[in-house]
């Protein structure tokens, strides 16, 4: 589906200008 690999370049858009830690938090929220 589309709409979740827009999701996962979202995700790794975020991760380009947040720490791992950060990062982290935002996939755990995710699921």
């Amino acid at each position: 589906m589309i709409l979740s690999d827009q999701k996962c370049d979202f995700l790794e858009s975020i991760a380009s200008f947040l720490s791992p830690k950060d990062v982290e938090l935002v996939f755990v929220d995710s699921k």
